[in-house]
């Protein structure tokens, strides 16, 4: 058994020195050139030189210093804290009528949504699996009732900088299954 494992290591070690084997070239009679790591009939083995390769020299001690203080200079402050954040609409206990169950939301930021930073939403308190870099966005196929929404800013690391909400809206769809639903649906006049 240990032998066995010895051998397959070995092989292993070895796998590189097979794989950077030879390279053939052949001239086919029309005088197009092929080159091939597979030997064919006419092709000749062709001499390849070594790789050429860069070493560049250390750098002094005194640029060292001089990029680790201008790296420091070049990361970005600390963002600006969110002031405001609002959920514009829907309205507080808003009722909504989409058959399809879009529901527009638009939120107030303040200041604006800062470079790596995203919103997130949370519909019924089960945060949604999208990420907005827009303040404005619509919600498709909200089941038809009453929901509450609400708003989060997180950082790249996830984060929550700041959070709005919740607001309560109420979504009507219509339905065969409705009661008070027209019998008789209005008839389109004669022409």
């Amino acid at each position: 058994m240990i032998a066995r494992s010895l051998l397959s290591f070995f092989l292993a070690l070895s796998l590189p020195t097979w794989v950077a084997g030879a390279i053939y070239k052949r001239i086919a009679p029309d005088g197009s050139v092929y080159y091939s790591d597979q030997p064919e009939p006419g092709a000749k083995e062709v001499d390849l030189p070594e790789p050429t390769t860069y070493s560049p020299p250390p750098l002094p001690k005194s640029l060292l210093g001089s990029r680790k203080k201008k790296a420091a200079k070049l990361t970005p402050k600390k963002a600006h804290a969110y002031k405001t954040l609002e959920i514009v609409s829907p309205k507080n206990e808003a009722t909504l009528r989409a058959n399809d169950g879009s529901v527009p939301v638009t939120l107030r930021i303040d200041p604006p949504l800062q470079k790596g930073d995203v919103i997130r939403l949370l519909l019924d308190g089960r945060r949604l699996p999208l990420a907005i870099d827009a303040p404005s966005l619509v919600l498709k196929n909200v089941d038809r009732g009453s929901h509450t929404l609400e708003a989060r800013i997180e950082s790249q690391t996830g984060k929550v900088l700041i959070h709005g909400g919740p607001v309560s809206f109420h979504l009507r769809r219509e339905s065969i299954l409705m009661p008070n639903r027209r019998a008789n649906p209005p008839r389109p006049a004669p022409k």
